[in-house]
């Protein structure tokens, strides 16, 4: 007896990848490489998107406060930095990572240059 999957997919499946469920066990259709490639492509840049609807208004407060020379806390720059650090596959996450690299460095120099090579550990 085949049943359709119940539920949702996990993100970095697409929908139509499933094609049935029997006996407990899902069976997948058979798909070009280069389509399950290009979903996995999608879903990916779907999340780098959400990151950048995220964090650029917030990194653009944290930019006006700097500008207005008021303090931002380490902690806040450090949860910025690594929501951005995970998806800097994506062209618009560097430039962010990079802006507020640049806005940071006055108040956080260490906080910064360990990030920068955090950023060349994982994507150099």
């Amino acid at each position: 007896m085949t049943k359709k999957p119940q539920g949702t997919l996990p993100p970095y499946m697409c929908q139509h990848t499933i094609d049935r469920l029997v006996d407990g066990k899902e069976l997948f259709e058979v798909m070009d490489m280069d389509k399950k490639i290009g979903c996995l492509i999608s879903e990916r840049n779907k999340i780098a998107e959400t990151v950048i609807s995220i964090c650029e208004p917030e990194i653009a407060a944290v930019c006006h406060l700097f500008e207005k020379g008021e303090q931002v806390s380490e902690q806040t720059i450090e949860r910025l930095f690594d929501r951005l650090l995970e998806h800097c596959y994506n062209d618009e996450v560097v430039k962010l990572f990079n802006e507020l690299c640049q806005v940071a460095v006055a108040q956080h120099p260490q906080l910064v240059q360990d990030y920068i090579r955090y950023y060349k550990e994982q994507w150099e």
